[in-house]
């Protein structure tokens, strides 16, 4: 039998899935139709989303860390964003054998315009909560985003 503690966690869980199922649904396509214009693999949606979180030019086996690819695999996908003209390669000024990969412009509205989509469907959701309701749910999420330090700049004013 389930302790109290684990039968709460349990509808969270389901809670949170229901909500998040929901926004996913209603942003999927908006980014995905985005994302098919763009003619990008999830690899390389992934290795830009990388390259918008990173604070400075990522060197390419961390951008293969990142995205979860094969050095040899993240060439080859970094060449298809640069034929896109979603990144910049250059040399490292310190070791030339280090390429460093950093969003063109194209690149960086292009992610902006798929965190929009997201934003946009979290927005709808948090317009829809009666006054109560947004209060206790921001109350609630608060000291849970700080103790995560969770970046919201990212999605907020980037």
């Amino acid at each position: 039998m389930q302790s109290l503690q684990a039968q709460k966690s349990s509808l969270l869980a389901a809670q949170l899935f229901a909500l998040m199922t929901q926004v996913a649904q209603g942003s999927e396509s908006r980014a995905m139709a985005l994302a098919a214009e763009l003619d990008l693999s999830l690899s390389q949606l992934r290795a830009l989303l990388v390259l918008w979180r990173a604070e400075e030019p990522v060197s390419l086996g961390s951008l293969a860390q990142g995205v979860g690819l094969s050095d040899a695999a993240a060439v080859r996908m970094v060449d298809g964003l640069l034929r896109s003209d979603l990144v910049v390669r250059r040399e490292d000024l310190h070791d030339r054998r280090i390429k460093r990969i950093t969003l063109s412009a194209a690149g960086r509205e292009a992610v902006q315009s798929l965190v929009a989509a997201k934003r946009e469907e979290f927005e709808r959701l948090a317009q829809a909560l009666l006054p109560d309701e947004l209060d206790q749910l921001t109350a609630a999420l608060d000291p849970i985003v700080a103790r995560l330090g969770l970046p919201l700049d990212l999605v907020v004013g980037r």
